[in-house]
């Protein structure tokens, strides 16, 4: 590795088994993608420490009509689950968010389930409507297959 620099103005690198692509936008990785937010969103997060010793939350969304967002039906009505973690280990994440700013009226609950995996530990769980933060809760579910219940709401 070597530089070489006259400390006035640009300066050439040298660097041994590094290349640099040319700035064009096909040149580049993949952007991270954003997490879906509308009018409503809930987003799920925990801490997976490893494969081995991982938790499968599930972040659930239920309302009027039937409606029931979740891991296997992802897209409902206006609202759609946009990240769905399951045992990687890592920050994992679950976002639900609506599409479009007219809701059914009815009552909707947003709702948290430990599917499998370690028992108990911890999760946060943030739901924001029309930009405001309306419930931010720090838990833990001690029993496999139980939910916990974390926000509820009308729309008329």
């Amino acid at each position: 590795m070597s530089f070489l620099s006259t400390f006035s103005g640009w300066t050439d690198i040298k660097l041994d088994n590094i290349f640099w692509n040319d700035g064009r936008s096909d040149a580049w990785g993949t952007i991270t993608t954003t997490y879906g937010t509308g009018k409503f969103q809930a987003t799920l997060t925990w801490v997976n420490p490893s494969e081995a010793e991982h938790t499968d939350y599930d972040l659930h969304l239920y309302g009027p009509d039937n409606l029931h967002v979740f891991f296997t039906n992802k897209k409902q009505g206006c609202f759609e689950l946009d990240r769905d973690w399951i045992s990687n280990p890592g920050n994992a994440v679950e976002n639900i968010y609506s599409v479009r700013d007219n809701f059914t009226p009815g009552r909707y609950q947003v709702k948290v389930h430990h599917y499998n995996g370690v028992v108990g530990r911890r999760y946060n769980c943030r739901v924001i409507i029309n930009g405001v933060v309306v419930k931010s809760v720090s838990g833990a579910i001690g029993t496999n297959k139980q939910f916990d219940d974390i926000y509820s709401f009308n729309v008329e």
